[in-house]
């Protein structure tokens, strides 16, 4: 579909048609992780959006070859094409795209483990999604400030943040994010040594990664909370987190399968009578 409407807006020479195409195409690329076809056609795009003016298009595909750079790890590169976006979101006056451009800004930083910086474009891009009224974005950059706490053993604030977080993953109805979000605050109260505050806080997020379809979230936490189960002798409970992450890894082909089946088959042989 792309391709034809591609080949119409050439052919009357609607070049921002072409253009906004291009950038669609580029989206599609790189939600199939096709990357260097992403930014192939995100380049031809960036160029047409130059050639007719349109400092949003443009902006907008500068934060996608950020995203894609980000992805490959090119961190670099995906600094200097936010900084570029971020310029124009500002010049248009787009506070929504502002705002996601400090957040992704952000996140490489976080990454990178320039935690200040982290921590500052995190605060900006805060104040624009309350301004716009994205309770979405909203609550993902709380998490993502809680995350860089955490990393610097800020737990209070952690907390704090996580838990203005999770009212605003609920409003919105986002499980996923409700779950990364129980997720974070039970590996806090883990380190902590608050073994039974984080089993129950784990729980609840295995359960909503399950509700949403995700398989790389449960699997992760069943280890944890199989082995939490073993440690109170509870068995049975602890293999039935265990397989589902051990058949995910067999199904990936991940190592730690063998090591994993191994321990439920040990565990099994225990309840044996």
């Amino acid at each position: 579909m792309y391709a034809e409407a591609l080949g119409l807006f050439r052919q009357v020479g609607d070049r921002l048609g072409e253009a906004n195409t291009l950038k669609a195409q580029g989206d599609v690329y790189g939600f199939l992780k096709r990357n260097d076809e992403a930014l192939g056609v995100y380049a031809e795009a960036l160029g047409l959006f130059r050639q007719v003016g349109d400092r949003l298009g443009e902006a907008n595909t500068l934060k996608a070859q950020g995203d894609v750079y980000r992805f490959q790890d090119r961190n670099d590169e995906a600094l200097g094409v936010y900084a570029e976006a971020l310029g124009l979101f500002r010049q248009v006056g787009s506070r929504l795209g502002e705002a996601n451009t400090l957040k992704a800004q952000g996140d490489v930083y976080g990454f990178l483990k320039r935690n200040d910086e982290a921590l500052g474009v995190y605060a900006e891009a805060l104040g624009l999604f309350r301004q716009v009224g994205s309770r979405l974005g909203e609550a993902n950059t709380l998490q993502a400030q809680g995350d860089v706490y955490g990393f610097l053993k800020r737990n209070d604030e952690a907390l704090g943040v996580y838990a203005e977080a999770l009212g605003l993953f609920r409003q919105v109805g986002s499980r996923l994010g409700e779950a990364n979000t129980l997720k974070a605050q039970g590996q806090l109260a883990l380190a902590a040594g608050a073994a039974e505050q984080a089993f129950a806080l784990l729980a609840r997020a295995r359960a909503l990664y399950l509700a949403v379809g995700d398989r790389v979230g449960p699997a992760n936490l069943g280890i944890t909370l199989a082995a939490y189960a073993a440690e109170r002798s509870d068995l049975t409970a602890a293999i039935d987190y265990l397989q589902p992450a051990a058949d995910f890894c067999r199904e990936i082909g991940h190592p730690l399968y063998a090591t994993l089946q191994a321990r439920i088959e040990g565990w099994r042989a225990q309840l044996a009578p």
